[in-house]
């Protein structure tokens, strides 16, 4: 098992207008989980195209190459770890983080749109992420990191599923310095954290080719 905080003990919500998801989210929820029981929720970054379900496997392989609704595709889905326990609002892991392609296709970019925070002003306009979960409550998190990292790095394993407290802390620190901006938000590891994770472009190797081994990270804590 996890180790689990319980949202509602400090940290009190105060949310602008403008973060908060939209009206039609519920539906759209009921929809997807009615289609495929591997939803487990819908990730809102408010005032942004990234507005999709959130699905959960019983590996981090499956829906690399399967949409949210279950069926092949190759730009696959925005999916959670699939060890962070996600039933409910109420009792949430220290550490979850939701993956994705990011894609050249207006129709479906997934997560391209997270490297528009490589543009201060976006950054500044975008601070908030929401997830509902499908009975109702939605938490809401503040972004206070954006970086690029190695996906595997041992000095930094920022989607480990299950961090002691001081392994917590390491993560939010380190992600604090490598981040591009400095958001000057007290983060503790009493905090729970929701991070998207997605390549980036930005590097190339040899042959001038994209570098397919580093990724670009936006980390939010729970408010």
């Amino acid at each position: 098992q996890e180790e689990s905080y319980n949202p509602w003990e400090g940290n009190p919500v105060v949310i602008p207008e403008d973060a908060r998801p939209d009206e039609s989210i519920m539906e759209k929820l009921r929809q997807a989980k009615a289609s495929n029981r591997d939803v487990i929720g819908w990730l809102q970054l408010p005032g942004s195209g990234v507005d999709y379900p959130v699905v959960q496997a019983k590996d981090n392989d499956y829906y690399l190459t399967h949409n949210a609704s279950g069926q092949t595709e190759k730009n696959g889905a925005i999916y959670a770890h699939y060890r962070n326990y996600l039933a409910n609002a109420y009792s949430l892991p220290a550490n979850t983080t939701l993956f994705g392609h990011n894609t050249l296709m207006q129709s479906d970019p997934m997560f391209m749109e997270l490297l528009d925070f490589y543009d201060l002003s976006y950054a500044q306009n975008h601070q908030y992420l929401t997830f509902t979960f499908p009975g109702g409550a939605t938490t809401y998190w503040k972004i206070f990191a954006v970086l690029d990292t190695l996906a595997e790095d041992e000095s930094f394993y920022y989607y480990d599923p299950s961090p002691s407290s001081e392994e917590l802390q390491h993560i939010q620190q380190e992600a604090q310095t490598r981040s591009y901006y400095d958001y000057d938000l007290d983060v503790s590891e009493q905090d729970p954290i929701l991070s998207l994770s997605t390549c980036t472009y930005k590097y190339r190797n040899w042959l001038g080719l994209a570098r397919t081994d580093v990724r670009f990270v936006v980390m939010a804590r729970l408010v």
